[in-house]
């Protein structure tokens, strides 16, 4: 028998492994639906999720064999993790480095195995997915790529389970902070939920809008606990920004990409001081698509966002659109000033993207409206379409002249009827703010 030796980088792999707090954990049955999927579909008495520490290979699945752990020494999943592919032996007791091992001369009597690694986003190979076999045999090239499918889906499962570990952890921390000044705040039941009041508290109040708009109302609806829209405002000197924003994806995925969209305007604006909106969407798209590896990887993610600027000193409102509209009324006239077409983030042909400076002045009283899709796009109605743009527009023109906090009433009514007993199809944003500058 030959013993796998380490390797090279054990430390740093050993230290992945125990990233994920896995070893000697309960069974789950996110783990245990892969096992009895892959040996069904290889057709195998045995299938195992194997990690290897130091010492061991422990079984955080299995199936077909009793025990939860063997020596690292006997572990075929110790070769296997030494390359990135698919590492099978047809036939054991015809290969010089399993044929005296105690697993093939003994029970389970091992003849075929076939392993592919568990390779970590960071490249570190904790284990395999393996199946098992008490007969020589060769698996077909399905059964091949079902095994590098599902082998991914383990690490997929073991990322989300670290991240879903992290946020409670984070959760428990915030909950004994709040604590401090709020004795009676309800104990927070699901990570879900806490990162939704998170989501809300990163975003600006209505306190702090008021502060800078006349009048100002926001129209907030997740389709989920947590939204991928979300808005943004900030002052810079006699400057006041304000931006409607509308992720991709919706619950989680698109709440943290709206985070993270937070903090990257708030870092171009308040740390490096840009203040033009074009400029503003240029920057942001360069970030999104640095921090995501989008000139190398597949991720296209990215986020449609109108953003308004107000200079008060000029009596002068500049806006920029990436894929989202503004809507203005001026002089009792409703007009749509059209956004770029291009995204913030995701693909990219062009050698360099940039937005149109819109400018407008605001020497009377105007009324802006930025929102993203999802008010337009909201299925209901007598025969069941959408509200449509259009509708919404001529809503929008026809209730302007009235105080905001009405419209906001009208709006969410108007919403309310639409949908009836329908479900809520996308996040809804829609934001109004009167400017009385000059």
């Amino acid at each position: 028998m030959i013993i796998a030796p380490p390797l090279p980088n054990e430390a740093a792999r050993i230290a992945a492994l125990l990233r994920y707090e896995v070893l000697d954990t309960e069974m789950e049955a996110e783990f245990d639906e892969i096992t009895r999927v892959i040996s069904q579909l290889c057709n195998t008495p045995i299938s195992l999720i194997t990690l290897l520490d130091e010492t061991r290979q422990w079984f955080k699945s299995r199936v077909g064999l009793p025990v939860a752990e063997t020596p690292r020494e006997w572990a075929f999943c110790a070769h296997a993790i030494h390359g990135n592919e698919l590492f099978q032996v047809h036939d054991a007791r015809l290969d010089p480095r399993f044929r005296e091992n105690p697993l093939v001369t003994g029970d389970p009597n091992i003849r075929f195995y076939a392993g592919m690694p568990l390779t970590t986003p960071d490249g570190h190979n904790l284990g395999t997915l393996c199946v098992i076999d008490r007969e020589p045999r060769h698996l077909t090239d399905e059964q091949m790529d079902s095994l590098r499918i599902l082998a991914r889906q383990v690490i997929t499962q073991l990322e989300l389970r670290l991240h879903l570990k992290r946020a409670e952890q984070a959760t428990a921390e915030l909950e004994a902070q709040k604590k401090l000044v709020e004795e009676k705040n309800a104990k927070i039941t699901a990570s879900i939920t806490y990162g939704g009041r998170i989501q809300q508290a990163v975003m600006p109040s209505l306190a702090y809008m008021h502060t800078l708009f006349p009048e100002v109302f926001v129209l907030f609806k997740p389709r989920d606990i947590v939204s991928g829209d979300t808005y943004w405002c900030s002052k810079r000197g006699q400057k006041v920004l304000l931006a409607a924003i509308d992720c991709t994806g919706h619950g989680v995925p698109g709440a943290l990409l709206s985070m993270l969209a937070q903090s990257m305007l708030n870092e171009i604006v308040n740390v490096w001081g840009i203040t033009s909106p074009d400029l503003i969407l240029y920057e942001l798209h360069g970030k999104v698509r640095q921090i995501l590896n989008q000139s190398e990887g597949t991720n296209h993610d990215g986020m449609e966002i109108s953003l308004c600027v107000m200079d008060r000193k000029e009596n002068r409102l500049e806006f920029a659109g990436a894929g989202t509209s503004l809507l203005m009324v001026q002089d009792g006239q409703l007009r749509e000033v059209k956004a770029d077409k291009h995204s913030i983030g995701g693909l990219q042909k062009e050698e360099e993207r940039l937005f149109q400076l819109h400018t407008f002045d605001l020497s009377g009283p105007s009324v802006l409206y930025l929102c993203s899709d999802g008010f337009q796009d909201q299925f209901g109605g007598p025969a069941g379409g959408k509200f449509m743009g259009k509708r919404l527009r001529d809503l929008l023109h026809a209730i302007h002249d009235q105080p905001l906090q009405q419209q906001h009433k009208i709006l969410d009514a108007t919403l309310t009827d639409w949908m009836g007993t329908g479900r809520q199809t996308d996040d809804i944003l829609l934001l109004g703010v009167k400017l009385s500058i000059g």
